[in-house]
This record gives C-alpha cells, sequence and structure tokens, in this order.
C-alpha cells in the first residue's frame, strides 16, 4: 500500500451516519532481518478531554464527561514484528465482544465504554483475521505483548491462540482501571512482567523476547500502572511502540499527559524517558493510535525533539 493511500485511508470519511468505516491494508517495512507491520483494527472516537488533559487531573472524568468536542476518527494499530526468532505482536485489538453487553457487575466500565467512546469496528478487522492477509499464521505468533488492558488494545487476545505466551504488566493483573473483566482466554494464564530487569537505553529495566536482544519488553507506566512498551532494535534505529503512553509524539515533545491516565507522575516520567531514549538513539515513537507516526516510520524520518 502506498504512503499517500495510506494516509488517505487513516483520514478517513466522518462518522455519520452511525456506519463503520473499511480499515486500510496492513503497512509494511523491511529492515533486514526484521519486518514490522502496522496492522489497522478499527477507529475510535473520544472526547477531546480524555485525549488531552483539561484542567486539574483530579476532575479528569468531569472534563470529560461534561466535554462536548468529540476527536476525529483515531486508527486502532495493532503492530506485528517479524524476527528471526519469532512473531510478536503488540496489544490485539477489539473483538466482536467488544461492542455487546458488558457483564453486569462492571456498571462503571460499562457505562464509560458505552457513553465516552465511540468504536467503529468490523468482524473483518479483527487482528487474526488480518494476519492472515499478511500470510501470518495466528499459530506463528510466539509473543503478545499487552500494553494494557483496556478494551481496544486487548478483547482479541482470545483469537491469538496459544502457544503465543501473553506479556502482562505485573501491576495490571488481574484488573486495572478500565480493563474488561471478562473474555480472558481460558487456560492461558499470562506471564507477568515487572521493573526488575537489565536497563536498556533510556529505559530503566527491560525484558528481552530474544536471544539476540534486539525486542525487548519496557516498562512506560503512567496510563496504567503496569502499562508495558516494546523496544526493537533494527537496522534504521530503535522502534519503540508505546500503546497508549502517550496520543502522539507531538504529546511527548510538549509533555503533555492525557485525560486519562491512572497514575499522573509516573505517565509524566514516561513521557520524559522517552523523549530521553529518542534524543540519544535514532527512533521511531509508534502509539496505537498516532497514524503520523507510522506515516513518519514509513518515511524513515525519526522522531526528534527540539
Amino acid at each position: 500500500m502506498s504512503l499517500a493511500s495510506f494516509l488517505g485511508a487513516c483520514a478517513g470519511p466522518p462518522l455519520y451516519p452511525r456506519a463503520t468505516p473499511s480499515a486500510p491494508a496492513p503497512v509494511t517495512r523491511h529492515l533486514a532481518e526484521i519486518t514490522v507491520h502496522a496492522v489497522h483494527t478499527g477507529w475510535v472516537r473520544c472526547k477531546e478531554a480524555h485525549r488531552t488533559l483539561s484542567g486539574p487531573e483530579s476532575l479528569r472524568l468531569v472534563a470529560i464527561a461534561a466535554g462536548s468536542r468529540w476527536t476525529a476518527p483515531m486508527p486502532m494499530f495493532v503492530y506485528v514484528i517479524e524476527h528471526p526468532e519469532g512473531v510478536f505482536v503488540v496489544d490485539a485489538g477489539l473483538s466482536e465482544e467488544t461492542l455487546a453487553e458488558w457483564p453486569e457487575g462492571d456498571v462503571g466500565n460499562r457505562f464509560f465504554y458505552k457513553h465516552f467512546l465511540d468504536f467503529r469496528f468490523a468482524p473483518e478487522q479483527r487482528i487474526d483475521r488480518r494476519l492472515i492477509e499478511l500470510g501470518i499464521a495466528p499459530e506463528r505468533i510466539r509473543g503478545i505483548v499487552l500494553s494494557h488492558r483496556h478494551a481496544d488494545h486487548s478483547d482479541a487476545i482470545a483469537y491469538l491462540p496459544a502457544p503465543a505466551i501473553i506479556y502482562v504488566g505485573e501491576r495490571d493483573w488481574p484488573n486495572h482501571r478500565g480493563s474488561r473483566r471478562s473474555g480472558w482466554p481460558s487456560g492461558r494464564a499470562p506471564t507477568l512482567v515487572g521493573d526488575d530487569g537489565p536497563a536498556l537505553g533510556a529505559f530503566p529495566s527491560s525484558h528481552p523476547l530474544t536471544q539476540d536482544g534486539r525486542v525487548a519488553i519496557v516498562p512506560l507506566p503512567g496510563h496504567s500502572p503496569g502499562h508495558l512498551g516494546l523496544l526493537v532494535r533494527t537496522t534504521a534505529g530503535d522502534i519503540v511502540f508505546g500503546g497508549d503512553a502517550a496520543f502522539s509524539a507531538d504529546q511527548v515533545a510538549t509533555r503533555t499527559l492525557a485525560g486519562i491516565v491512572e497514575e499522573p507522575t509516573m505517565a509524566a516520567r514516561t513521557l520524559d524517558i522517552l523523549a530521553r531514549h529518542a534524543g540519544s538513539n535514532r527512533s521511531f515513537l509508534l502509539f496505537a493510535h498516532d497514524p503520523a507516526g507510522v506515516t513518519r516510520f514509513l518515511a524513515d524520518e525519526p522522531t526528534t525533539f527540539r
């Protein structure tokens, strides 16, 4: 898929009347022995106060509830990394179950997801089906790194079967604020990742996933207590898959917190670490809802901060 067609598809049509626009085809960049795919798994809109903190942090939910401005449709990316030692996936995206009724015992989350988030998702956009488009059988996946357990990042986990190992931040298990409390695949306990591994670049700890050390989980806490990222070292530079640590590289540059942040102090520290790493290493920061970051990555334009 060309860069121009990718940009046009990500802009997408207005989401009125209510409809699910088609998702662009996955885009791919080959970097010697490592290949990276950005896989579009649907769309989401949220309140502007959700994307960008408005007013005191203690009143963030009030600001979201009272806000009348919605964002433009944002893509929901799942990233797929093909490495000589295996295939790794960052997040899992939505599933049909996301759009169904939430459990009665999860009243707060059900209300928030139904009233303050606007998902547009079609079954053919589910990650296992998109992997087949790429010629990757889901059974080839060696590891799935869940940045956190919000629905748009984790709901399709059951469709990515064993033997893939599921990695979850230690402080995000068994639940964190906003995580879906049902739908976890039976019999597949996650591998919990803490912050006790060796430092890597600007990151205070890491959890290597490959023998060559080029693929490693790094902590990005704040959006959720145990939020994880993935660092992949390539011939073009470091790629940091940042989940919802920020909505865009611009938020990292300006140190702007999102409106939904569980631990603001840690979230601000994570933004500092991301900026420091990109300042010291040729890097590409790729977030779950940032098409501009994917565009720059495809064009080999590293993330820089002035």
